[in-house]
Parts: C-alpha cells; structure tokens; sequence
C-alpha cells in the first residue's frame, strides 16, 4: 500500500510539471508577421511565481517583451481597435536587505504607489482618480491601488485615451517585493474597464517561494 502510494504521488508529480512550462520559452521576440501575443494552455513559470492558464479569456504572453526570470509581460490585443490596449507586468525583487525591510510596510507600500499615480509634472493625464486598500489575494497581503484618468499624452492618438490602472504590492515571508500591474488604455471614453479579464489574471498570478 506504501509503495502504492508513493508511486502514485510520483507520477501526479510528474503531471503537474508536465502541465508547466517555462518563461524560457518566450524569450524570443516573434517573427515578422507572427502573433504579438501568445495564449498558452500550460501554466508559465517564472523564477518564484507562476501564471496559471485562463480559459475564456484573451490575455495572452508577449514573447520577447520583457519576459525574464523575474519578470513577466502579458498583453490582451483588440484585433478590432489597436488603440485599445490591455498589458499586465508581474515582477518579484531580489531579497532585500534586512534593515530596509525593517523601514518597509504595505501602509507604506499603499501611500507610495498612491502619491505615484497622483504626481503628474508633465501635465499629460487629467481627471486622475484614485482609491486605495489592503487586501488578500491567493493569500498574499497585497496594498491595492486603483486609479483612472484621461491620457492625453498617447503617441498613436489625437484624443485623449481612458486609462484604467490596478496595481498590488505585497512583501513576500522572504523579503521580497512582490507586484502585479495592470492598466487598460481605451479611446471610448464611455467604455467600462474589463474588470472580469483584469481579476482572472489577477487571480492567476501565484507565488511559488515558500510563504508563511
């Protein structure tokens, strides 16, 4: 029965890492003419988390754009308005030093990433809105900050784009920083943000370095 058992954990170990693949493979930016985007049906590993697959959904992995150890760059693509665009980054930091973490809390973390969006010395975005919390997701204690505003400042647009950004920073049990970025550019100023598209990936996002 032992044996049993300890085949079988062996070979659903094998399943899980079957089902995974690696960051590695989308290092490499896409020929001319190939998808900008990626949807893979395995989950993504990354150096200390993961991105689960999301069925249904759209969100898919930009090859070659930023994908790193410790980094990733995701994108939705609106085949049907170029102008509307959708990018999630996730990134963990290197352990931090233990007297820096000291002086580090997700109050903290709350207030910075709020005066962040807030400060705008090029005069670029108007009608900034922004409202912040401490929450729990896949359980990390993260500080969320929500925001929206016009862009005024878009290269590819005359008219001002709506902008819809959420951003989560949490401190991982071993020292790290830990964030999940995520903004919507739309040129319909009356559009909703997708909130579904935005928590699925949200959700999908999970640390694999041991918390406590």
């Amino acid at each position: 029965m032992k044996r049993w058992l300890i085949a079988a954990l062996f070979l659903s170990s094998l399943v899980i890492l079957a089902e995974s693949v690696s960051y590695k493979n989308f290092t490499t930016p896409p020929a001319p003419g190939a998808p900008r985007v990626v949807t893979p049906d395995k989950t993504v590993s990354y150096g200390g988390f993961q991105i689960q697959p999301m069925p249904g959904m759209k969100w898919g992995i930009a090859p070659g754009k930023g994908q790193r150890e410790n980094m990733a760059f995701w994108a939705i693509v609106d085949a049907k308005n170029i102008l509307h665009t959708t990018i999630a980054m996730v990134a963990l930091s290197p352990q931090l030093p233990e007297q820096r973490l000291k002086k580090i809390s997700l109050e903290m973390l709350k207030d910075h990433m709020t005066k962040r969006f807030l400060s705008d010395r090029s005069g670029r975005f108007k009608n900034i809105k922004v409202s912040s919390q401490i929450t729990t997701i896949n359980g990390v204690k993260f500080a969320k900050v929500v925001g929206s505003a016009q862009d005024t400042g878009s290269r590819h647009s005359a008219k001002p784009l709506r902008l819809y950004a959420e951003t989560l920073s949490g401190i991982t049990s071993d020292g790290r920083i830990f964030t999940i970025s995520i903004s919507e550019r739309n040129p319909e100023q009356n559009s909703k943000p997708d909130h579904a598209a935005i928590n699925q990936f949200i959700h999908a996002v999970r640390l694999t370095t041991p918390q406590k």
